[in-house]
């Protein structure tokens, strides 16, 4: 005897089921409400980490900026005070 849905008995089951319209085949894959519950969760996720995202950038970017700023201004103080030594 054969198992699963090549079983004449299961054949018989679920032609039955399929004529009362109560189909006993089990759900595969998912239903669009599903994926459209999953949709509007990674999106709501997105908005929240986005500007989040953005925020911590640009931080890095001004502390990056002000690190370039104090480096330039040493070099130049370093430069003036060697100019004046030589007077």
């Amino acid at each position: 005897m054969q198992h699963g849905y090549h079983d004449h008995e299961t054949h018989q089951t679920l032609a039955a089921a399929l004529r009362r319209k109560d189909c006993v085949v089990p759900q595969c894959g998912f239903q669009l409400i599903e994926l459209l519950i999953a949709l509007a969760v990674i999106s709501l996720l997105a908005i929240i980490a986005v500007p989040s995202y953005s925020r911590y950038r640009d931080k890095a970017d001004n502390a990056i900026a002000t690190a370039d700023i104090v480096a330039i201004s040493h070099a130049n103080n370093g430069a003036y005070i060697g100019l004046a030594s030589d007077y």
